[in-house]
């Protein structure tokens, strides 16, 4: 679920927001800066069985920006991002 939810709806919005910063999130996926974790962000795409969640960091790859998948599961990896 997670890899669907990346390549359907994550990157596309990672596009968008490359072109233009100011582009919304979907609602669907919930993206938040989370307090305490700077430059941590976190995705929840689902909140029933299993939890659809992950945390995530701006990188630069090459130049270019990217994203570092940091940590995947459920309400429990938003202890430590």
């Amino acid at each position: 679920m997670f890899r669907t939810v990346v390549r359907g709806q994550f990157h596309p919005a990672c596009e968008r927001r490359h072109t233009d910063p100011a582009a919304a999130w979907p609602r669907s996926l919930r993206v938040k800066a989370p307090d305490g974790a700077p430059g941590v962000w976190t995705v929840t795409w689902k909140f029933a069985g299993p939890d659809g969640r992950a945390t995530f960091e701006w990188v630069a790859i090459e130049g270019e920006p990217g994203v570092r998948w940091r940590r995947t599961g459920g309400q429990a990896i938003f202890g430590h991002p």
